[in-house]
């Protein structure tokens, strides 16, 4: 009864690895109970759960009497369906594991009146798809026979690693650059982008395996007409049709980590890049103000630069005072001219404030790229005999400030022996104390308002234990007076 005529036997899918042997018992004779006291509890379970699909694969269907029934009322009509095991088949090695949905119904005939108890009203709206996350994509892809298992890691690494997608809530999220990409295939190359495509190429690829096709034949039926919409898409996959101010191409639209951009389709034998903010690939024209210059009275023009808005002198090239704005937004000079010259070019040395504090650069910067650090009153510093070798010229260690302090952690003794020639920290930039009512994002627990290398920030109040992160809002930056 439970036993078919003759052993069941289940053809593979299209996706399935059939060099991948199944896990299956190997004596049917030891069951379960018998290992009881033989294996670990964990162990014990797997191998039952192994042992009992394996045999319920090989045992009769159940059978099952099912009946639908519909109840009109006026316009409405009322559909319900139950169904009644009469042969537990399979099942009685092993049942459902879900939801149990056999219903049973009450006896019932055609024209019986019936009463209505209860009737619920509900309101259902129509909602989009979920988005893709990892497993239900590896099912898509399985439905649509894209791919193998052996691959599907390797697919869902690289869109996320091209920028394509970005992994946000365990939910694939598509970006700029990924839907830009997408449209352009689509337009100039739509028999490779259907789905249909990659699921007959594998199903070709296997009957290759199986000499039902020659490999040239399917490789030629591919190729061919894929060479020729290659060299269309040369052509006419330009997103816009502005010229290159330095060849003559066309610019594209391009998108990066950093955004989008537009540069030469001539990349990489034209490397122009339009700059933000202009339509005509120039930087926006300079401004007059109300500053004048320090060294030569003009007119100070405001320009735009790598870092941000600064002053630069109107009388250019013969006047190269410049002056950047400071926190309140008031302009200060970006070098100060100083008595000390270059020892490398001759050139005189000008005082500048950086990132790490106040220090002196050569004048003929870019040709000259000569720095030295400066004490407190703002006079060179000469190198410190730190009585230290490098490890790798043997040439003497000179003591230099990075942006987490020196490059190569001074003994103690030695910082203490050098305490008063180290150059000076620079100075701590000030956070203002304001109420955040934010949480973090990572931990739930209270954000406080941070300074950073580009301003202000919201970082978690329990760092280091928790890195969680987030950008402060303008209002509370406007309260903090730093905008």
């Amino acid at each position: 009864m439970y036993l078919p005529e003759a052993p069941n036997r289940f053809a593979s899918g299209k996706s399935a690895q059939e060099a991948h042997e199944a896990i299956r018992p190997t004596d049917l004779s030891y069951t379960p109970e018998m290992l009881a006291k033989s294996l670990p509890h964990d162990q014990l379970r797997l191998y039952t759960l192994i042992y009992n699909r394996f045999v319920a694969s090989q045992m009769t269907p159940a059978i099952f009497a099912i009946t639908n029934v519909e109840v009109k009322a006026a316009q409405g009509v009322f559909k319900a369906q139950g169904k009644i095991m009469k042969f537990d088949g399979y099942r009685r090695v092993l049942p459902p594991a879900g939801k149990q949905e056999d219903a049973l119904l009450p006896a019932l005939a055609e024209q019986d009146p019936l009463n209505l108890l209860k009737l619920n009203a509900t309101q259902h709206f129509t909602e989009p798809p979920p988005r893709f996350n990892e497993a239900s994509l590896v099912k898509t892809l399985e439905k649509e026979g894209i791919g193998r298992p052996s691959t599907y890691a390797a697919i869902i690494s690289k869109i996320q690693d091209r920028g394509y997608v970005e992994l946000k809530e365990r939910r694939f999220h598509a970006t700029e650059t990924g839907m830009l990409v997408t449209d352009l295939l689509v337009e100039h190359f739509p028999k490779v982008m259907d789905l249909q495509f990659t699921s007959h190429m594998e199903e070709e690829l296997d009957q290759i395996e199986t000499r039902k096709y020659k490999r040239n034949d399917v490789l030629n039926e591919f190729n061919e007409p894929f060479e020729q919409a290659l060299k269309v898409a040369e052509t006419k996959m330009v997103t816009d049709q502005e010229k290159c101010p330095k060849c003559g191409r066309p610019l594209q639209e391009r998108f990066s980590k950093f955004g989008k951009f537009f540069g030469c389709s001539g990349y990489p034998e034209c490397d122009y890049i339009k700059k933000k903010g202009d339509e005509k690939g120039e930087r926006e024209p300079p401004k007059e103000t109300e500053h004048r210059c320090p060294n030569c009275g003009k007119p100070m023009l405001e320009r735009m630069g790598k870092r941000g808005p600064f002053l630069g002198c109107s009388g250019y090239p013969e006047c190269k005072t410049t002056m950047n704005f400071d926190a309140e937004g008031k302009p200060v000079l970006a070098s100060k001219p100083t008595g000390h010259v270059c020892e490398k070019c001759g050139e005189p040395m000008v005082l500048r404030e950086g990132k790490r504090g106040p220090f002196l650069a050569c004048s003929g910067y870019p040709k000259c790229k000569n720095t030295k650090d400066v004490d407190v009153h703002g006079n060179p510093m000469e190198p410190i005999d730190t009585g230290v070798n490098c490890v790798k010229c043997g040439s003497p260690m000179a003591v230099r400030r990075g942006p987490r302090g020196s490059h190569k952690p001074l003994p103690e003794d030695l910082k203490e022996k050098l305490k008063d020639l180290l150059p000076p920290p620079p100075p701590k930039k000030a956070v203002p104390q304001v109420e955040v009512t934010e949480t973090c994002p990572e931990c739930g627990a209270p954000m406080k308002l941070r300074p950073g290398r580009r301003g202000f920030f919201l970082g978690c109040s329990k760092y280091p234990k928790c890195k969680g992160t987030r950008e402060a809002s303008a209002e509370l930056l406007e309260q903090a007076g730093a905008v």
